[in-house]
């Protein structure tokens, strides 16, 4: 999970972004069988490298 700096200060960036699960067409993830994601993981409020309830057992998977 990382984050930008605008003019001095730190934006989140979603994990999501780095994520081989999603649909950059759409913004949803394989995850949650193409549902809108959670926002707590959109908002790095949750590491989805780890289970979140609905997840079908698909976790974060770095694209890179």
């Amino acid at each position: 999970m990382g984050e930008v700096r605008m003019h001095g200060i730190a934006v989140p960036v979603p994990q999501c972004l780095s994520c081989a699960h999603l649909d950059r067409e759409t913004f949803k993830c394989s995850a949650f069988d193409n549902q809108p994601i959670p926002e707590d993981i959109q908002l790095n409020l949750r590491d989805h490298r780890y289970p979140y309830p609905g997840d079908r057992g698909v976790r974060f998977t770095d694209v890179s």
